[in-house]
């Protein structure tokens, strides 16, 4: 899993020919904290040469205009790519793992 910011985004998230799972996320966060062994272990179980997991590091250095872009008011919030597109995504602790299998056996 890698870390992106407002530098990497597009390369690695909009021109990846796949599925892209985005975290975005903050250490002050505590659903983040809750949220993210979950993340950690679908994104090692699940990443492959069509599928990949990264993080993006709510007000951390170069990591804002994303947020915006995205309209991301409240953390986490996981977003889905596919080719460009933002597929679908929710905010909060949940169901993570049932949001990212049902893409990926969608797929």
């Amino acid at each position: 899993m890698i870390s992106v910011n407002d530098n990497t985004f597009e390369q690695e998230v909009l021109e990846f020919n796949g599925i892209v799972f985005v975290d975005f996320w903050a250490p002050w966060c505590g659903p983040c904290k809750t949220m993210m062994p979950i993340y950690e272990r679908l994104s090692d179980e699940l990443s492959s040469s069509t599928v990949k997991f990264v993080k993006y590091e709510a007000g951390a250095e170069n990591c804002n205009a994303v947020l915006q872009d995205y309209n991301i008011r409240g953390l986490p919030t996981f977003l889905a790519f596919s080719e460009t597109n933002q597929v679908t995504g929710y905010v909060g602790a949940g169901d993570l793992e049932g949001f990212v299998r049902g893409i990926v056996n969608d797929d």
